[in-house]
């Protein structure tokens, strides 16, 4: 080691050269493949995510549109395939604090939806099914951020009340950091049933996407078979509203990521050929230093 870093020392121009052409190709690698670990390797913070499954009505006009409210409870109901499958909605809110207002981003879910990506919360716990229906007692999830700092972290948060869209709401649960679902900026859950009434004509279709778990030793095809012969059994008891309709079922993770996974296969292989071509420029400079000191090796 000693005689390889005099060596080194000797021939600064060289080292130099050779450091940034591997530090270059090392670079760009470790970079797109800690890319493409999180996105393709492990994509989703949620156990077994291979189980997941990500919802929506297919019509000849609109391949991946959101679910009525009463075709996802008929799925709910009649469904074999899943341990749990819930339901999901956008929701914007409007907070009004001691001191400040603020506008929050907030999601309708119902209390089935936890239980399908099954992340428990961090503090307190989710709702109830109870609590998941219109007229119920108002309650709400925060997210770890949002709790910290309304309430500064503090443990006796659970009972505190929010005032959300002129509504006081009472905080049961506070969710981790990493559960991100469906994005990272959401701050508060709500329970999708309490706002069901608006939501029961069979054609509205107000934004709902649907996440379920299959159970164990169920594949992927019997989950899609389970919820399209349900679609295909409210298509005929309802021919008004579900006529040529369907399921549009996909991996949650392919929901996710999907479209971005090949360009960054594209990346990975450019980032290689980089790697590949530093090598060689520091094989080349190796050959010509061997070739300057061929009188010192003979």
């Amino acid at each position: 080691m000693r005689h390889a870093f005099r060596s080194l020392c000797k021939s600064p121009g060289f080292t130099v050269v050779a450091l940034l052409a591997l530090a270059l190709g090392i670079g760009a690698n470790t970079a797109i493949f800690s890319v493409v670990y999180g996105v393709v390797l492990r994509p989703l913070p949620y156990p077994e995510q291979h189980r997941l499954l990500f919802i929506g009505e297919w019509s000849q006009q609109v391949p991946n549109m959101s679910v009525s409210y009463p075709n996802f409870t008929d799925w709910r109901e009649r469904q074999r395939a899943f341990t749990a499958l819930g339901a999901f909605r956008f929701h914007g809110v409007n907070y009004v604090g001691p001191t400040e207002s603020e506008r929050l981003t907030g999601i309708m879910a119902s209390h089935d939806l936890f239980a399908a990506l099954a992340v428990p919360p961090l503090l307190g716990r989710v709702f109830s099914g109870d609590e998941d229906k219109p007229g119920a007692e108002r309650t709400v999830l925060v997210s770890e951020r949002l709790w910290r700092r309304l309430f500064a972290g503090r443990a006796d948060a659970l009972g505190e009340k929010l005032q959300l869209n002129g509504d006081f709401y009472t905080v049961v649960g506070v969710m981790p950091a990493d559960f991100q679902f469906p994005a990272a900026s959401v701050d508060v859950w709500l329970p999708l049933g309490l706002f069901a009434d608006g939501y029961q004509e069979r054609r509205n279709h107000p934004g709902l996407y649907c996440v379920a778990r299959l159970k164990p030793g169920v594949s992927y095809e019997a989950g899609v078979a389970d919820i399209k012969g349900i679609a295909e059994q409210l298509a005929r008891e309802y021919p008004a509203t579900n006529a040529h309709q369907s399921a549009a079922v996909q991996p949650l993770a392919d929901r996710a990521f999907g479209r971005v996974r090949p360009a960054l296969f594209v990346l990975l292989g450019a980032a290689g050929f980089v790697l590949l071509i530093a090598c060689a420029n520091v094989a080349n400079l190796q050959l010509a230093r061997a070739h300057g000191r061929a009188r010192e090796f003979a």
